[in-house]
């Protein structure tokens, strides 16, 4: 073919781009008829085009197959050997986003280089010669190691060109055929790349188009990133400079790899790379992209609106931290993700280097050292291997397949739960405290404008439950002491239904209502007392309770046969029941190790849908049930959802069902004391930058160190790290559930509680270097946990979670029988705080159905008394004359003698999880929960 040919293909295959297929071939054939040649050439791109992965250069869409043919024609092939500036053209090696590429010989340097040649039939379109040239402008101004060097770029013969070194190796795309890549050279790769896009944004340059293509891997292990052709700068230059903006509006980039901003024509800037770096490690990493579809639509759809799927449900192996920073980098708000490369490099780097202890006798990698198996091992050992570990996964775990269309129902600052449907599933209520205190909204399905229902209301109103005909809502509110209230469906008439009780359900008629007796928060560190179910005629006010063990989050079967709930069975697990309505006769639906929660039955009573963290994190599952006796009909199947962690689930009529994404994080913070005025100074500090949550920790006796357990990740380990956050280490590392770690006084042991001894939670000891691990408990019943050492380290306290607080002498050897402790038979459940230095009057939190509150004990008088004060997690201050403690969001003091209380500081509209004043009253050291839910909504379809 001619060039002239070349340029009127180019321009056809441009044309019939945006023609629909069936009219395509008759707009070829009348357009070339009297050039057959050219139609054949078109003809042959279309056909490429139609079987080619996606991918955007503007517009219109040209496609990475009919690139690659166009490199493969005349225009390329011909150039072989030819001398473009000085480099001697060999064959051609590969074709970029805008040209072909030719390994070539630089004939006045005598080296081996990359030649890249832009096509004839573009060369024709000023726009493209442009683009061709930015490309070289923007990565010229770049020196760093892992981004590939350009020598040259010039214009010679009528041909644009771009002399690059030489990079032998195998792109990422090349290594994935063999499937998902180790999880250490993941790991090594992103590094590295991170690296790349650190350096390319601090010279302001945004590369706008990493995918496995544009990243190759050397022999060595080292890694290049490519292909600058879509780069644009992202900070002002010169008058000189390159301007590399594209036209507003317009998207540039390879269709799965975009970011949102870039699907939806918004400014990009260095974060865009982020997600799109994001998108490449999760294929790298599963081996599928999280986001795909048949159609460009739903590709788009997928990438604005769909979260992935749990990279830990397709690789089960994967650990916590490496997942939650792979999810970070695909937050759809830019404001969520890692706010630079850099910052995304050091989370990376920190945990290769939590990971390499864990295999002590491997060494930390080195970038010369990657990949030596994988580059070894042909492309059909690796996947058959491949092939093999997901047949075992698809026969382990059948996903349970429904068409469903996913769609964002809200996207307000902090968390919106406790989603209602009505049974039309056209509106929805939902709890928020985005004003300062929790309110009920009434929003429209597929709408933007909620309705606060309850904003007259001075306290918290939260747990909604619209009636089966729309009219009513029942709910929990705290106004007047607190119970259950029902108000109209536009927020009036609010009226006091009970004294007590949470989580209300309705019956199928609308005449009865079914509550819990106790609340919760998050289902795996429930430890409130034994919850009861209620059951209330609203016409005539009467109530009777339900024969159950505990029972919490009822939901009532669509036929109004039975009542599904969940409830802390033995050995600490939560498991999910059913009960007869009528017939009591409770019946197991799970009954194993995972935490099971919110069960919600399918508007035709046939299965069964709950939430649990049996796949490795909180999604939603699903088992066929018979309505009227509760029998489970088959074996749990999971139907994940697009989100990371699932909670609060509920069910219209219509079969569509409404969920909260959520996501929390429980970090560790210290602010400035000052005991003499008994005031905070300064703002709170960050203390270290882990990927792990801290919960409950404990000082080391000379404060040098803390231990923390991290309650939620899919393996809960304990953790060590001096006092500022470094040096981080990993104390147990098996996978049970190891929790609330207690430093003894003396500092040779650290007391926790663990399910490690056959499925029950008991008592543990272990030194804080992580040998002699030894169970001090060998209880069946009641389920013991949160260990107290005495100040003399003699003995544990323990909480109980069926009884009262029982103490442990550790002077037998073995195991020992923890004792009750006398005058505490009326609090079950209390979870007392470390035992003062001064004194023997011990301070706990207890639960008696009417929330949280402070108990005191004395121990030598054998007496408990409560104050009145309503609060978490006390502990005394080292004079052992006040006791600090936490109020939602809120840090009080409170004064035992005067009984008066004071507020030292607010996280709101986060909480407070644990708190630890210092030896020296001059820090107080705390957890903080913060907490972000969006609702979503399924729709199924057909």
């Amino acid at each position: 073919m001619t060039p002239e040919q070349h340029r009127r293909a180019g321009e056809l295959f441009d044309q019939l781009c945006e023609i629909a297929e069936p009219q395509r071939n008759a707009y070829l054939e009348a357009a070339c008829a009297s050039d057959p040649e050219v139609r054949r050439h078109v003809a042959a791109l279309l056909a490429a085009e139609s079987r080619a992965p996606r991918d955007f250069l503007g517009e219109p869409a040209i496609h990475v197959a009919a690139r690659q043919l166009a490199a493969k024609s005349t225009d390329s092939s011909e150039l072989t050997g030819a001398i473009i500036g000085n480099y001697r053209l060999g064959p051609p090696i590969g074709a970029g986003g805008m040209g072909t590429v030719h390994e070539a010989h630089d004939i006045r340097l005598n080296r081996r280089v990359a030649v890249k040649i832009l096509p004839s039939m573009f060369a024709a379109h000023p726009d493209r010669v442009e683009r061709f040239q930015r490309e070289a402008r923007a990565a010229s101004l770049l020196n760093h190691p892992n981004i590939v060097s350009i020598y040259d770029a010039d214009q010679s013969a009528g041909q644009y060109y771009i002399a690059t070194e030489f990079v032998e190796g195998r792109t990422l795309r090349q290594m994935l055929h063999g499937g998902p890549l180790d999880l250490k050279d993941v790991l090594e790769i992103a590094v590295q790349i991170a690296s790349a896009l650190g350096a390319a944004h601090e010279a302001g340059i945004v590369h706008r188009d990493i995918k496995p293509e544009n990243v190759m891997v050397r022999p060595d292990g080292f890694v290049k990133v490519l292909d600058f052709g879509l780069a644009k700068l992202t900070e002002p230059r010169d008058s000189d400079g390159p301007n590399l903006e594209t036209r507003p509006g317009q998207v540039a980039g390879t269709l799965q790899y975009l970011s949102p901003e870039q699907v939806l024509g918004k400014p990009t800037g260095p974060r865009s790379d982020l997600f799109s770096l994001g998108t490449l490690l999760y294929e790298l990493t599963t081996g599928v992209r999280p986001f795909d579809g048949p159609t460009d639509g739903a590709v788009f759809e997928a990438i604005v609106n769909r979260l992935p799927v749990q990279p830990s449900s397709l690789r089960p192996s994967l650990q916590r931290e490496f997942e939650e920073v792979l999810l970070r980098t695909l937050e759809k708000d830019p404001e969520l993700r890692f706010q630079t490369a850099v910052d995304l490099r050091s989370a990376l780097r920190r945990l290769m280097r939590a990971s390499s202890p864990a295999a002590a006798s491997v060494p930390t990698a080195k970038p010369g050292r990657l990949l030596p198996v994988a580059l070894a091992l042909s492309g059909a050992v690796v996947a058959a291997l491949a092939i093999g570990w997901w047949a075992s996964l698809a026969a382990r775990r059948p996903l349970l397949s429904l068409p469903v269309r996913f769609e964002r129902l809200t996207d307000g600052p902090g968390e919106e739960i406790f989603p209602s449907l009505s049974a039309d599933g056209k509106q929805f209520l939902y709890s928020s405290a985005v004003r300062g205190k929790w309110d009920i909204y009434l929003q429209r399905t597929g709408g933007a404008t909620a309705v606060n229902l309850t904003a007259e209301s001075k306290d918290d109103d939260t747990q909604p439950s619209l009636s089966p005909d729309g009219t009513r809502i029942a709910f929990r509110s705290e106004r007047d002491g607190g119970g259950i209230f029902l108000m109209e469906a536009t927020g009036e008439n609010p009226t006091r239904l009970t004294r007590e009780g949470y989580l209300p359900a309705w019956s199928p008629d609308g005449k009865r209502l079914v509550y819990s007796s106790v609340n919760f928060i998050i289902p795996s560190s429930r430890l409130a007392p034994v919850s009861r179910l209620h059951v209330l005629q609203l016409a005539t006010g009467a109530e009777r309770v339900l024969d159950t063990a505990d029972a919490i989050q009822p939901n009532w079967s669509p036929h109004g046969y039975r009542i599904a709930y969940w409830g802390m069975a033995s050995g600490g697990r939560r498991d999910i029941f059913t009960v007869g309505v009528d017939s009591g006769n409770p019946t197991a639906v799970t009954h194993d190790a995972p935490t099971d929660w919110n069960p919600v039955w399918s508007p035709d009573g046939g299965a069964l849908y709950f939430i649990s963290d049996r796949g490795g994190s909180m999604n939603l599952w699903r088992v066929p049930i018979d309505e009227r006796t509760g029998r489970t009909l088959g074996e749990p199947v999971p139907v994940t959802v697009p989100a990371d962690s699932v909670e609060y689930l509920n069910f219209s009529q219509t079969g569509s069902f409404a969920f909260a994404q959520s996501r929390q994080r429980n970090n560790l913070f210290a602010v400035h004391y000052n005991p003499a005025r008994q005031t905070v100074t300064g703002e709170p500090e960050s203390i270290g930058n882990s990927a792990h949550d801290v919960t409950v920790f404990s000082f080391s006796p000379d404060e040098s160190q803390l231990v923390h357990d991290d309650v939620g990740a899919v393996t809960e380990d304990l953790w060590i790290m001096n006092r500022d956050g470094t040096a981080k280490r990993r104390l147990t590392s098996d996978p049970f559930r190891d929790r609330s770690p207690a430093w003894s006084p003396h500092g040779d042991q650290i007391a926790f509680f663990s399910d490690r001894g056959g499925g029950m939670y008991n008592v543990w000891t272990i030194r804080p270097d992580g040998s002699d691990p030894r169970q001090l408990t060998a209880v069946t019943s009641p389920v013991i946990n949160r260990p107290v050492w005495s100040a003399d380290g003699t003995r544990i306290l323990v909480t109980r979670h069926q009884g009262p607080p029982a103490i442990i002498d550790l002077k037998p050897q073995g195991t020992v029988e923890p004792h009750s402790l006398p005058g505490l038979d009326a609090y079950p459940g209390a979870i007392f705080s470390p035992w003062p230095s001064h004194g023997d009057l011990l301070v706990a939190e207890w639960n008696g159905g009417s929330g949280w509150e402070l108990l005191f004990y004395d121990v030598s008088r054998r007496v408990a008394h409560l104050p009145g004060v309503k609060g978490r997690r006390p502990e005394w201050m080292p004079d052992s004359r006040q006791v600090v403690f936490g109020r939602g969001g809120k840090c009080m003091l409170y004064d035992p003698d005067s009984r008066r209380e004071s507020e030292l500081f607010s996280v709101a509209p986060n909480t407070l999880y644990s708190i630890h004043p210092s030896r020296d009253a001059r820090r107080i050291y705390f957890s903080q929960t913060i907490r972000d839910a969006d609702l979503w909504i399924g729709h199924m379809g057909n």
